[in-house]
């Protein structure tokens, strides 16, 4: 008799294929646990946020997110894999949920002049809260929205969770509308979870998702109020679709969810071409007739090519101004720079790119300037999560050049696995062409961070703790000899 574990659809289906008829098969499901406790803290927490915000809005809006949440889970994943994406889901969203409400309290006293961690959030919430304000209808979102060209999607939402609450005769507040980004981080984790799925047993890649939700830049990015976690979600999605099997509906997904980041920020926008690009190339792939692979590859190029041309002709100007304004930006910034970003703007310009990701990838360095926050010449000590996540990041970086750097394990990696490594890769080059902040790239950090994981959970166990050992006696030494070099200069 064989014994299988219920991982996941995919991974029970290869199981199953490559046994003979002859064998019979017990299946056991993974064992279930009612997350009561999670429940009943995230009740208690709303609870608690209604009677000091005196805001019934911020409680039903809150709920609506959560049983969104459970609605997406159970459409878009495989039965087998619902309930543990459930206490997943119960768990980060009333984790990231105390830590956004936290933060805001000890730092955010007026959002038109306070912030947690991101200035920009000072810029998106006065304009979304002016347009709630002004009972801005849709009627004039045309005018309205497109006219706030660089991010109308998160303007748009913003401004319906407003709109939301003045509908109950309440008003728009900073914690209504970061209720947003808790969904969206949270929704993250549950995403790397069910991709994992597809290669990893569920002891290991619960163990991936809670330590890439607890340990990585994703848990303090759930305090902010900024686009760039629902760029994140955006992406992991594109991974998952992009990593299921092959169905020309999924296609139109890949393309839909294409456009929404486009209205969040145009740039990744146009970067999901990759994605759809690079599905249809493993679609064709498989095609046994070259001459038919050929034809539709063209078909589809031509198809894309005018796509790209329509929306340079529409939108082409703003486009092409927004990312002068985006350059001129970051010139400004690396002229103002010192230390090893200093150096890095006087490399070749080929090289720059290259020398931006190892910034982004080890920012912030130090790990104590993670909570120090520039703009006001202040800490925000619980900036803590950002300290752990650089420290932590180095050590994903590290397994992920040793894997690579022997064959026997980059081998390993599962072909469509590779593909997804290196879009993730393709994004670090493209944003670091003009950037090296880290938050423009994160929607390559889910990828990475799998990868890392697989190639991790297949060294032997006195390997790992080599690995581990060395990468952070390396860290170690490189902060003493910034000391030193700090201390000498």
């Amino acid at each position: 008799m064989t014994v299988i574990p219920v991982y996941g659809c995919c991974l029970l289906d290869i199981n199953i294929r490559h046994m003979s008829s002859s064998s019979s098969i017990m299946i056991i499901p993974p064992k279930r646990k009612r997350p009561v406790f999670s429940g009943i803290l995230l009740l208690l927490i709303t609870s608690i946020v209604l009677l000091i915000e005196n805001n019934i809005a911020v409680f039903i809006v809150t709920g609506l997110w959560f049983l969104l949440g459970v609605l997406l889970i159970k459409i878009s994943f495989p039965r087998v894999n619902r309930h543990e994406s459930y206490r997943l889901w119960l768990l980060f969203f009333t984790i990231y949920y105390l830590y956004m409400i936290i933060t805001n309290y000890v730092y955010v006293r007026d959002p038109n002049s306070d912030f947690f961690f991101h200035f920009d959030s000072l810029d998106f919430y006065t304009v979304t809260d002016s347009l709630i304000r002004q009972k801005v209808n849709l009627e004039m979102f045309d005018w309205e929205f497109y006219r706030i060209k660089n991010y109308p999607g998160f303007a748009f939402l913003s401004w319906l969770l407003g709109r939301i609450a003045n509908m109950m005769g309440e008003v728009n507040s900073i914690v209504l509308q970061k209720t947003q980004i808790v969904f969206t981080c949270a929704m993250t984790i549950i995403f790397l979870y069910n991709i994992g799925r597809l290669y990893l047993p569920h002891k290991r890649t619960w163990i991936i998702a809670v330590t890439f939700g607890l340990l990585t830049h994703i848990f303090a990015f759930s305090g902010t109020y900024t686009r760039d976690p629902h760029i994140l979600l955006f992406f992991v999605i594109g991974f998952y679709i992009f990593m299921s099997e092959w169905k020309f509906r999924n296609l139109i997904l890949l393309v839909l969810v294409g456009f929404l980041v486009a209205q969040f920020r145009m740039q990744h926008g146009l970067f999901f071409i990759a994605f759809i690009s690079a599905y249809l190339f493993v679609r064709i792939k498989k095609f046994k007739n070259k001459i038919a692979s050929f034809l539709l590859g063209i078909v589809f190029i031509m198809g894309f090519v005018a796509s790209i041309v329509f929306n340079f002709e529409a939108y082409g100007e703003d486009t092409v101004e927004k990312v002068e304004l985006y350059q001129e930006y970051h010139e400004r910034k690396f002229e103002k720079s010192s230390g090893f970003t200093a150096l890095v703007n006087r490399l070749p310009g080929v090289l720059q790119p290259f020398g931006n990701i190892v910034i982004s990838q080890t920012y912030p360095y130090p790990p104590d300037r993670a909570i120090y926050v520039s703009v006001i010449g202040q800490n925000q000590y619980l900036l803590f999560p950002l300290v752990i996540s650089q420290m932590y990041w180095i050590l994903v970086w590290g397994v992920l050049i040793y894997g690579f750097f022997y064959k026997k394990y980059r081998t390993i990696i599962p072909q469509q696995l590779k593909y997804a490594l290196a879009i993730a890769v393709l994004l670090l080059v493209a944003v670091c062409t003009g950037s090296y902040e880290y938050r423009r790239m994160m929607g390559a950090y889910p990828i990475l961070y799998l990868v890392a994981a697989y190639i991790y959970y297949n060294l032997d166990k006195k390997k790992r703790k080599t690995l581990i050992q060395n990468i952070v006696l390396f860290q170690l030494g490189a902060f003493a000899l910034y000391v030193v070099a700090k201390e000498m200069l």
